[in-house]
């Protein structure tokens, strides 16, 4: 019975020149070397800030199977912030996002978060990663925030969008605009601890000069 064998992982044209075993000596180097590939979530631990994800793009061998890449654990996940102010978002099973290696062995630093020497010689290892969540697709930007930056769900229906001289908060058919010397509301208002109008209290304030009777008012002029 034939022994069957897997086919060598090399590329032909790299044989019989120098060039062609070094490059095929750099190559085999990278294949051991972990740098950043898209990533999906498979849990987030919010209070913790970390995620278990599994990087997306498969192992290829020689014989042209695809072999899933095994999940990296504890991964710290970036939340963009400083000066004692941050974004952060809870991440869903499923969303995704670009997993990228460190140059070092970083398990001492995120014991303490101080400077310190890396544990082991490890290096450009996805067991010292941090997971950079991205929603890369599927986003409905509306026309009016085609130039502007905005902080949105996918669909748009709840977003704050700021423009070069206003800010819009909006959600469903509300919709609240600071601008530049006026705030415009678009909806119903309500205000259940009343509000100061130009000194005066709007929902307890009285008029002087009337004379009270059993009618009602007519409507506001």
């Amino acid at each position: 019975m034939a022994t069957t064998h897997a086919n060598p992982s090399r590329d032909p044209s790299n044989d019989d020149s120098l060039l062609g075993m070094a490059r095929q000596i750099l190559d085999k180097f990278l294949q051991n070397v972990d740098d950043m590939l898209p990533a999906r979530v498979v849990s987030y631990d919010r209070t913790a800030n970390r995620a278990i994800v599994v990087p997306m793009v498969k192992v290829l061998t020689t014989d042209n199977r695809q072999i899933g890449r095994a999940q990296v654990a504890s991964v710290p996940v970036m939340q963009f912030g400083g000066g004692g102010v941050a974004l952060s978002f809870n991440l869903a099973p499923g969303d995704i996002g670009w997993i990228k290696a460190n140059d070092r062995d970083i398990s001492l630093i995120l014991q303490a978060y101080r400077d310190n020497a890396p544990n082991t010689l490890r290096k450009h290892s996805f067991q010292d990663a941090v997971f950079i969540p991205d929603v890369m697709r599927g986003m409905t930007i509306a026309g009016e925030d085609a130039g502007n930056a905005v902080l949105q769900t996918l669909d748009g229906s709840v977003k704050v969008a700021i423009w070069p001289d206003r800010v819009k908060i909006a959600a469903g058919a509300l919709s609240l605009t600071l601008g530049p010397t006026t705030v415009d509301f678009v909806g119903h208002v309500n205000i259940p601890d009343g509000a100061t109008i130009g000194a005066i209290e709007f929902g307890t304030h009285t008029h002087g000069g009337v004379q009270t009777g059993v009618g009602s008012t007519g409507v506001p002029q």
